[in-house]
């Protein structure tokens, strides 16, 4: 057994061209949810923002400001709401953000194909690095269409 050991550290090591990068989880997306109190529109009302109504009017918890059945205005069409600082917006959804090093694609933190991290393969392809264009193509391939038809027969 140390035998074949030796004999297989005697033998060139062939180097492989991807890797699968490092990720975690973050959760699902959830709605834009807040309204910044120190901007224009601070007032939540539906999925909006509002301006503040006047001193002395009342918001209706949408549009309007009202006083009395006769003094009403409209305090305009509100703006989008506003992820939490803590959270980043991704096609109208709210993540947690990825820590240092970590970048956010909808509900996965993906770690970044850097020198640093992944020496050799400076080729950042989704899931992979790889050290060119080609080798993560050729990867995807093999994935995609290869491995399921070998499988099928």
């Amino acid at each position: 057994l140390v035998q074949v050991f030796v004999d297989r550290l005697a033998q060139p090591y062939e180097m492989q061209r991807a890797c699968w990068k490092e990720s975690y989880a973050r959760g699902r997306g959830l709605g834009r949810s807040r309204c910044v109190p120190e901007s224009e529109y601070p007032d939540a009302g539906g999925a909006l923002c509002y301006r503040q109504c006047r001193p002395g009017y009342t918001s209706d918890g949408v549009t309007l400001c009202w006083k009395s059945f006769l003094d009403v205005y409209s305090r305009g069409a509100g703006v989008t709401r506003s992820c939490q600082p803590n959270e980043e917006d991704q096609a109208a959804l709210c993540y947690p953000k990825c820590p240092d090093g970590f970048f956010g694609v909808g509900p996965v933190c993906w770690k970044a194909c850097t020198d640093a991290e992944y020496p050799f393969y400076a080729v950042d392809f989704g899931a992979m690095c790889c050290d060119t264009r080609e080798a993560c193509q050729t990867q995807m391939f093999d994935i995609a269409v290869k491995f399921p038809a070998l499988w099928a027969r």
